[in-house]
């Protein structure tokens, strides 16, 4: 299984717009793949014990010398081929599904960041600055500048360098 949710967590700081009305569908669409992986890991779970019985049964029912105990049963039924395999099917599929159920609630914190972004797009973040008008014309107004120009012309450590308006 490819990490193609990567994708769709991606956001595109120009399109909040865009990313907002694909959320739910891209949710929608984790969310679908997760239960499938639940369920197939409930199968191959169903499947291993399936697997478990009848390597139990026919263990049981081979002509043995001497009867052998639940212990010796037990793990002869785990080290079987057949068991082996429908074992690592589970795991397999157990993998597929908590993959599943990170990039779903990766989805959840998706949401949060671009709740987080709107927030910051209406309150002006990426907007120009604005200086009120009060305020550029006192400090225009004043010899401020000339004496900050002053001062760090007069530092020896900026002697070699002129600092020009």
């Amino acid at each position: 299984m490819s990490n193609d949710y990567n994708k769709d967590l991606e956001v595109n700081f120009d399109r909040l717009d865009e990313n907002w009305r694909d959320h739910s569908r891209n949710y929608m669409e984790w969310s679908e793949k997760w239960v499938n992986a639940v369920a197939e890991y409930d199968r191959a779970k169903e499947g291993l014990e399936v697997v478990k019985a009848e390597v139990d049964m026919e263990i049981r029912n081979k002509d043995h010398t001497k009867k052998p105990t639940e212990a010796a049963i037990t793990s002869m039924v785990t080290t079987h081929k057949n068991y082996r395999a429908a074992s690592e099917l589970l795991i397999e599929a157990n993998k597929k599904a908590n993959l599943l159920k990170s990039a779903k609630s990766a989805f959840e914190h998706h949401k949060k960041a671009l709740e987080g972004l709107t927030q910051l797009w209406v309150n002006g973040y990426w907007s120009e600055p604005r200086i009120p008008a009060e305020a550029k014309a006192k400090f225009e107004k004043s010899d401020y500048q000339e004496k900050q120009m002053k001062t760090l012309n007069e530092n020896p450590r900026l002697k070699r360098k002129v600092v020009k308006k």
